[in-house]
């Protein structure tokens, strides 16, 4: 682990130490800041497992984004198909592992990896996207254009584990379609920019619409 990791997750694990949960709790960056893709509107992912249902708070979050799971659901969520458990094992740093809960919770995704089903993403996407669409109707293109992009990055998820490829962070959603799927591709890049005015976005809703609507079969099993 680098110190970098360790600079990231500070307030994390200083509030794991107050809390005296410091020598339970597994600590790894997720998304983009794992990724060293960030954006200037990339918060800091952080993902927190504990051994029970206990849970932490942060002072000051700032860019922090925390996510917290206990050991046992995690397990569950990776098992049902969830993907956020699955990128974490591939993809996250670990920034404080005791007694080597995480290391081998990866080995086993190794030998016997779990591919995740597109199904939820579509209809995260379905749910985002009639909400941007009911803020638009109100004039707050600003919200709908935040929603809408969390809208694409579900649509993108889909459509890339649908076909067997796993998702990277957000920031590289976009080069990971190419020419699979270049319109959702640029939509997705002018989302992330903030590069949208309110008939953007309504043709986006038509095309994430289209792409969720070509969605078809199971998720493959594809190893990693």
């Amino acid at each position: 682990m680098s110190e970098e990791a360790k600079r990231i997750a500070a307030p994390v694990l200083d509030a794991l130490a107050s809390s005296g949960m410091l020598n339970s709790a597994t600590v790894v960056l997720v998304g983009s800041s794992a990724r060293r893709s960030m954006h200037e509107r990339s918060d800091i992912d952080v993902l927190v497992v504990h051994d029970d249902d206990r849970r932490i708070s942060l002072d000051r979050p700032g860019e922090i984004h925390l996510q917290q799971d206990s050991r046992s659901r995690f397990i569950k969520r990776l098992e049902d198909g969830d993907d956020y458990p699955g990128w974490a094992l591939r993809y996250g740093i670990p920034v404080r592992d005791p007694a080597g809960w995480w290391s081998r919770q990866v080995a086993a995704e190794l030998d016997n990896p779990h591919w995740p089903d597109w199904r939820p993403k579509a209809d995260y996407a379905k749910k985002r996207i009639n909400i941007a669409g009911q803020l638009l109707d109100t004039g707050d293109v600003d919200a709908a254009s935040e929603e809408m992009m969390f809208a694409a990055s579900h649509v993108a998820r889909a459509v890339l584990l649908q076909r067997g490829q796993f998702p990277l962070s957000r920031m590289e959603l976009a080069s990971q379609l190419g020419d699979k799927a270049p319109e959702l591709a640029a939509l997705l890049d002018r989302l992330i920019s903030g590069d949208m005015n309110s008939d953007g976005l309504r043709s986006g809703e038509k095309l994430l619409n289209h792409h969720i609507s070509q969605l078809q079969g199971p998720s493959p099993t594809v190893s990693l």
